[in-house]
């Protein structure tokens, strides 16, 4: 049996095979969640759903673990700019099929946001800014050429015929001031969202030729190969041009470090399994 590998575990796998290691192999997260992924993720269930009622309920279980009124305070806030984005969307777009799993034969697998129809691919996205260079990679997005090579796969459609669309929800910078109330707050924020709802919800398009698609398999077969070679040698080398890729610091970085592998029990917890 072809064993699985996900968009996000290949990206991984070439960036660094060690951080690959730890959280495709030994399927480790960071306790606690950043404010992004937790945005990201109730706005995800809201439209998976198609009500913003998932999203309600996914800030019920944060709620109930926030440790002071400072962090419930913050996370009142994001889900109040959660609540608008996916209600101003799901007025926006015509409901649509909402996420559809894929498992192809050469062990590729994820699962594509939605679709219109059996042309139109859809991939949401919960964001902070949104600018002409984000637009133009998608040309180029190894993500968005997997999902229209496993549609064509998985469909039996001419990888011309389909078109993904990338629908991008942009939050609004604005916080609470101290002189509001809560309620206050949900009605500024509703009213700067609800205003001009477009402002805040970029659509684009972008599709792939069968070339394009013919490469990225073939990339894909490379990449499986390295997997296969790492786990049976168990070497999983650092990469160390990436610990502070984008700017930003990988989780694992002080284990890599230290070498203090107590490090990973401490702050790190089994991730857990995504229901399809």
């Amino acid at each position: 049996m072809t064993e699985s590998l996900s968009h996000s575990a290949r990206a991984t796998l070439t960036r660094c095979a060690r951080k690959y290691k730890y959280q495709y192999v030994d399927e480790l997260e960071p306790k606690g969640t950043s404010k992004p992924l937790r945005m990201g993720s109730a706005y995800s269930d809201a439209l998976e759903h198609w009500t913003v009622d998932a999203a309600y309920d996914f800030y019920a279980e944060l709620f109930m673990s926030a440790s002071n009124n400072t962090d419930m305070q913050y996370l009142k806030e994001e889900l109040a700019v959660v609540v608008a984005l996916a209600d101003t969307y799901m007025q926006l777009v015509p409901k649509h099929e909402r996420e559809y799993e894929f498992n192809l034969d050469n062990g590729f697998n994820g699962f594509i946001d939605g679709y219109m129809d059996d042309y139109t691919l859809v991939e949401n996205k919960c964001l902070s800014q949104w600018n002409t260079m984000r637009e133009d990679a998608l040309a180029l997005d190894d993500q968005v050429t997997g999902y229209i090579a496993a549609w064509h796969l998985t469909k039996n459609i001419p990888v011309e015929d389909i078109t993904l669309q990338y629908h991008v929800a942009l939050k609004p910078m604005i916080r609470q001031k101290k002189s509001e109330s809560a309620v206050e707050f949900e009605a500024r924020l509703a009213e700067v969202i609800y205003s001009d709802p477009t402002k805040h919800h970029i659509h684009c398009e972008t599709s792939r030729t069968q070339q394009q698609v013919a490469e990225w398999l073939d990339s894909l077969d490379v990449s499986k190969k390295l997997m296969d070679m790492y786990k049976e040698d168990g070497s999983y080398p650092m990469n160390t041009s990436n610990c502070l890729l984008y700017n930003s610091k990988c989780p694992f970085m002080d284990v890599c470090i230290t070498g203090n592998e107590q490090l990973l029990e401490d702050n790190f917890q089994r991730k857990e399994k995504r229901n399809g």
